[in-house]
């Protein structure tokens, strides 16, 4: 049975403590009776208030959120909100730490040079392979780098201006690539915030004969990518405090991110391990595709922006 089917919309006892309302807010513990299963506008106002409201439940949703994939959704969508950090808060305070830590790893290392494939490559961040890079890039004898004549067309020649622009991008990322990686970084967090949406809908066709309003998938949506951004987050963290020399590599982490998912399926969904993992699977396939779409079209308008 799923936990979402759970909440019973008619009670009119407090879904935190279960003190009898007599309001829209707890006389006992302070919550707020919402009702998730009204029109979206509503929930946004209930959001954005709490999303300014910084406290203590941040620690106490650390463990749960850490090692009890899929608790904190299921607390929050049976009303159980008061002892938890709200998952917007915690996807936005997870996001924007780890979106200030990597601006600043970035910045200590924007001086270096680059000066071969291989730095190239890991310059943008492994999005493109180093066969993309060659059809773009020949090496001269003095190390730098000048576009492939034989796979550029000469610009004065291009009928399209969306083709020059391209060019031209890429004219901007051969002088200067830190202006690329600094245009990328900032295109980052709304391309994660915008693919949210996205993967909630894959929830909602996953789960299509369940009983689950879309919000609810928004919900663990936002659960679930705070994750990964703590995930990343303490990566960075390692590989720059040089502990990743005792652990070798600190990317194992990355094994932690479909781990979560589908425990957090399971606990939120209820679905037993086979059902579970063939949607695990189904959703790991087009969310793939999905991000691949997004990392393209980054690139493409960071490159109409140079």
């Amino acid at each position: 049975m799923l936990y979402l089917l759970a909440v019973n919309t008619m009670k009119k006892n407090c879904k935190n403590c279960g003190t009898e309302l007599q309001g829209e807010y707890c006389s006992n513990c302070g919550q707020h009776d919402i009702n998730l299963q009204v029109p979206l506008k509503e929930l946004l106002k209930e959001f954005s208030d709490e999303l300014f409201s910084f406290d203590a439940r941040l620690f106490r949703s650390l463990l749960p959120f850490l090692f009890k994939p899929g608790l904190l959704t299921v607390e929050y969508i049976t009303g159980k909100r008061m002892g938890y950090i709200s998952p917007f808060k915690l996807y936005f305070f997870m996001s924007f730490i780890f979106f200030f830590i990597f601006a600043l790893v970035g910045d200590q290392s924007k001086e270096l040079p680059i000066k071969n494939k291989a730095d190239v490559v890991a310059a943008i961040d492994s999005t493109m392979t180093a066969e993309g890079i060659d059809t773009l890039i020949a090496f001269g004898d003095k190390k730098s780098f000048t576009l492939n004549a034989t796979t550029l067309k000469d610009t004065a020649t291009m009928e399209s201006a969306f083709d020059r622009k391209i060019v031209n991008g890429l004219k901007s990322m051969q002088a200067n690539p830190k202006i690329f990686l600094d245009k990328i970084k900032e295109h980052a967090p709304q391309i994660v915030f915008i693919l949210l949406p996205f993967f909630a809908l894959v929830m909602k066709l996953l789960y299509v004969r369940s009983n689950v309003f879309y919000i609810q998938h928004i919900i663990f949506a936002f659960n679930f990518h705070a994750f990964i951004f703590f995930t990343m987050l303490l990566i960075v963290i390692l590989q720059n405090i040089g502990v990743d020399m005792l652990i070798k590599d600190a990317g194992w982490l990355f094994a932690a991110i479909p781990f979560n998912l589908y425990f957090g399926m399971r606990r939120v969904y209820g679905q037993s391990h086979a059902k579970t993992f063939i949607k695990f699977s189904m959703l790991g396939a087009m969310y793939s595709v999905m991000v691949i779409i997004a990392i393209i079209i980054t690139l493409v308008i960071t490159l109409l922006q140079l």
